[in-house]
């Protein structure tokens, strides 16, 4: 029941925020600059967005005099808006991060060394690291202000989705005649095939406000904040592991976890644009 009521208080604040037009102050979308240029977004335009914040961490990197300053530009979110009017548009904003590492090691061939125990012939081992996760979010949103200025407010949905697995592979195999083969792990006799840490899913709503600077035509800078609703749940995790029972060679599972659930309510900021963006217009 408490969840029920905080989820229809946000639905209820972002359709106020979105029906008050009484309360919406229309936007001089013909402001031009002193070159005759529209400075603001009209009906039709598409916005491309990206996050400053990378920008921002160099250069107040570059003045505090880090050693290790770079500008790291691969978790970047994606950010478009479609102007429906001059004063309202729809937005999207995603992000994927996905990355698949494997990491091969060299040990002892425990078959050779069994014919020759001078050998020095050797296999791999391979472990293979897998993570996944996906994020997006579409909203609405209205605007008001004056000239350069402009704040905006609107209410969004969103849905992630993330898992990550480990695998491993190993050079020697198991056997009756060879029960604790050699790995890059130690001689184990309960060797690990994987360990699937299973997927979470959220779901979440929200509303934000926030501001934008049209320093350029089209081209602003921009921040926000929003109050946001998620629920998560996830699936079950277990890892797979091999052993030899007596002469048998067996696979079997142990799961870790049934899948865990949960809801949160927080202030966010950054919320889907990050802390500061840049956004340009076409």
């Amino acid at each position: 029941m408490k969840k029920s009521i905080i989820i229809f208080s946000i639905f209820f604040l972002g359709s106020n925020l979105l029906a008050q037009d009484s309360l919406f102050v229309k936007q001089d979308s013909l402001f031009v600059n002193k070159h005759g240029n529209i400075m603001l977004p009209q009906k039709g335009d598409i916005g491309i967005g990206i996050s400053a914040d990378p920008f921002l961490y160099y250069f107040g990197n570059m003045f505090n005099g880090t050693s290790s300053n770079n500008l790291n530009l691969s978790n970047q979110t994606f950010y478009f808006r479609y102007n429906l009017s001059s004063n309202e548009a729809l937005r999207i904003a995603f992000s994927v991060n996905t990355s698949n590492n494997v990491a091969n090691f060299y040990v002892i061939d425990d078959a050779a060394r069994l014919s020759n125990p001078l050998s020095n012939q050797q296999v791999q081992d391979r472990e293979t690291t897998a993570s996944h996760f996906y994020q997006g979010r579409v909203g609405y949103e209205r605007f008001r202000g004056y000239k350069r200025l402009r704040g905006f407010y609107g209410a969004d949905l969103g849905y992630s989705y993330q898992k990550s697995n480990v695998k491993r592979e190993y050079g020697n195999q198991m056997n009756a005649l060879n029960p604790s083969p050699t790995t890059h792990w130690g001689n184990l006799s309960d060797r690990p095939l994987e360990n699937n840490n299973g997927s979470i899913n959220t779901i979440s709503v929200g509303v934000f406000t926030g501001i934008e600077y049209y320093f350029a035509p089209k081209i602003c800078v921009g921040t926000e904040l929003g109050l946001l609703y998620g629920q998560s749940w996830g699936s079950q995790s277990y890892t797979k592991n091999e052993k030899m029972v007596l002469t048998q060679y067996t696979i079997y599972n142990t799961a870790l976890s049934p899948g865990n659930s949960g809801y949160s309510i927080k202030t966010a900021f950054p919320y889907a644009y990050g802390s500061l963006y840049l956004m340009f217009h076409f």
